[in-house]
């Protein structure tokens, strides 16, 4: 269900009780959003869209008590079509109905209240003042999020492999000064080391996808991340490779934003939000590194106001772990023409033998 929507009537997401609020319905006498009038529910259809794919058509969905006044339900909105059916676009993790879990990206809140991160705090304050000092919108925030909807619905790979082809792919990645010619017509002297050659070999003689790996960027993957990944089977994912660009652009600016504040990231979180801040920047400015940095030394240097804005405030990380995700999916491209583990071990083995065989006629 939508517990947050955008209004563009009020250029900000909010939930169901902060936009009731906001058209001025009692909320305190009616907080389950039992008594909406004709005209509320007129306002929701035309003014309400889903902040992760943009469809309209909103209604209202009531809360409900159940025994001892527990919540059962909270009020939200529901995004329906002409039929009364779910109208949400396939991949949008807003689903009611299975929504798409897209575990490439991650929403990061920046409403001041709810950030516990210190990283998070500072990020959710410069985006607080960047909002009440008119530097950036609410809408610029929906606006950076639909843009990653827009390249992520087109873009969506089925990914299965096992991470038994890890190392065979890592002994391919390796390889990238090696000669063909002399690695499929080895020859033996008191320096050559047997295994390796054997193993040239049998590289060399799968040209087709050593040149295909060799093309693909070096981003570190670790047997447990993929057993990790793989735990639940093959899944669909986001093909993040597509915002490869617009990855190394955040890199760079927020490799200048902590050089400014002489300060380090902790750990996951602390990087992605800092990823959030700098991909909103850098879409505001048309992936510009210097014009973001010319905004973010305005927001550094605006007035601070009181936050006054009801609503949340709520980025996206379109590069969590980005470099895990490439991975994963460039391993993917080639898993077929791989060798697992254990086939390899053998092929290495027919090779070597192949190989000291000739040098003894």
């Amino acid at each position: 269900m939508a517990i947050t929507v955008f209004s563009k009537k009020f250029c900000r997401e909010v939930d169901a009780l902060q936009y009731f609020l906001l058209i001025g319905h009692n909320v305190k006498q009616d907080q389950e959003l039992n008594f909406i009038t004709d005209l509320e529910r007129s306002i929701v259809r035309e003014d309400i869209s889903c902040p992760s794919c943009g469809v309209t058509n909103a209604i209202i969905v009531s809360g409900a008590k159940g025994h001892r006044n527990s919540s059962l339900r909270q009020p939200h909105f529901r995004f329906i079509d002409e039929n009364g059916n779910e109208s949400h676009d396939e991949f949008c993790d807003l689903k009611t109905i299975k929504p798409f879990k897209d575990e490439t990206s991650h929403y990061e809140s920046f409403t001041l209240n709810k950030s516990n991160a210190d990283t998070t705090q500072i990020i959710g304050k410069l985006i607080s003042n960047a909002l009440s000092n008119n530097i950036i919108n609410v809408s610029d925030i929906i606006g950076f999020r639909q843009w990653h909807f827009n390249i992520k619905k087109n873009n969506v790979v089925y990914v299965d492999f096992s991470s038994d082809k890890l190392h065979p792919y890592l002994v391919y990645r390796c390889r990238e000064n090696l000669d063909l010619n002399s690695a499929l017509s080895p020859t033996l002297d008191s320096k050559s080391v047997i295994n390796k050659l054997a193993l040239d070999k049998v590289v060399a003689s799968n040209k087709d996808t050593l040149e295909k790996i060799l093309q693909q960027p070096k981003f570190k993957i670790k047997e447990r991340e993929l057993d990790k990944f793989f735990k639940n089977g093959g899944k669909s994912i986001f093909d993040v490779r597509k915002i490869i660009k617009e990855y190394y652009l955040v890199n760079m600016l927020g490799n200048a934003i902590l050089d400014s504040f002489n300060f380090s990231l902790r750990g996951i979180k602390d990087t992605s939000a800092l990823q959030a801040y700098c991909g909103l920047l850098l879409y505001i400015n048309e992936w510009s590194v210097d014009s973001s940095i010319e905004m973010c030394n305005r927001i550094i240097n605006c007035k601070i106001n009181e936050p006054a804005i009801l609503g949340n405030i709520i980025g996206l990380n379109p590069f969590y772990k980005f470099e895990l995700y490439s991975a994963i999916l460039d391993i993917n491209d080639v898993q077929s023409d791989l060798p697992s583990s254990e086939k390899l071990r053998k092929l290495m083995q027919e090779a070597a033998n192949s190989i000291v065989q000739k040098q003894k006629i």
